[in-house]
């Protein structure tokens, strides 16, 4: 008798613990409830959600309301370096960001996990372009109004297969077999093939699109830069700007006028280091005589 009576509590337990994982799961695969405004509805102080106090505040980060979450410098305990939160180091950074405590938000290659050319290229993409578009409107004279996604026309992935894309019809080439001349995630830069130096206020929207954007290898990317011309700018808007089928990439008639051809640069590179060791080479003779 008592070990079916044991065998029979065991069975209930048993039935317990599995009802309540499966309820446990079911919650978390559920989608969070959001409001009119798109946000959490708890949350939302247009809905007077039953987390927002009488003024107007989330209620757990509330100093009014006498919140045990804020400290007396009115910040998240936690997060408060006067008060020496958790979450900051003994170095005085955020403990998750610091290299030298190897925090989580750090990856092993020593730069933020999130902007790791390696670990996380589509981030470190959305990252570069972030920082481009904000300075190119500041140039413009221009603030930047919408997310880099509103200015790009497209997200972190579309983007990344877009470049993507443009590295693999570059490598397959015969001309590009050299292994100086293959694009790799190391070696290309982000270059917007219309320069914002040779576009007005009026076509940031235009320069700003991905279909402006394509992979150079540094070393042409330095010898592009701003280099544009009329014949340039009619075919850009006849055939790239806002063509997604575009998946070449495009040198501007503006280098090819001077001579200036993409397979020659390394070439070119070469004869100006020879060109400076030799002059270096004479002046450090001379000097000695």
């Amino acid at each position: 008798m008592p070990d079916a009576l044991a065998t029979a509590v065991a069975a209930v337990l048993a039935a317990l613990i599995g009802a309540v994982e499966k309820a446990a799961a079911a919650k978390s695969r559920a989608p969070r409830r959001r409001c009119a405004h798109q946000r959490l509805h708890f949350q939302c102080v247009a809905c007077a959600g039953p987390n927002i106090c009488e003024h107007a505040r989330v209620r757990s980060h509330c100093c009014p309301c006498g919140s045990s979450a804020l400290c007396e410098h009115s910040h998240q305990r936690s997060r408060c370096r006067l008060c020496a939160g958790s979450c900051f180091c003994e170095h005085g950074r955020e403990r998750r960001l610091c290299r030298t405590c190897l925090g989580s938000g750090v990856c092993a290659h020593g730069q933020l996990r999130v902007r790791c050319r390696t670990c996380a290229p589509v981030q470190y993409a959305m990252h570069l372009m972030r920082n481009r578009t904000t300075g190119m409107l500041r140039r413009a004279g221009l603030a930047k109004q919408h997310s880099t996604n509103s200015y790009l026309g497209c997200s972190g992935d579309e983007f990344s297969t877009h470049i993507a894309r443009k590295m693999a019809a570059w490598n397959a080439e015969p001309a590009h077999a050299a292994p100086e001349l293959q694009m790799t995630l190391t070696s290309i830069e982000i270059d917007h093939i219309k320069p914002c130096a040779a576009a007005d206020a009026g076509e940031m929207r235009a320069i700003t699109h991905f279909t402006n954007t394509q992979p150079l290898l540094k070393t042409h990317n330095r010898v592009k830069s701003d280099r544009w011309s009329a014949a340039d700018d009619a075919y850009w808007l006849a055939h790239i700007s806002h063509n997604a089928a575009f998946s070449g990439i495009y040198w501007p008639l503006a280098c090819l006028a001077v001579g200036i051809r993409p397979e020659h640069i390394c070439i070119y590179i070469y004869i100006y280091v020879y060109i400076c060791i030799c002059i270096r080479v004479h002046t450090g003779s001379s000097k000695v005589t």
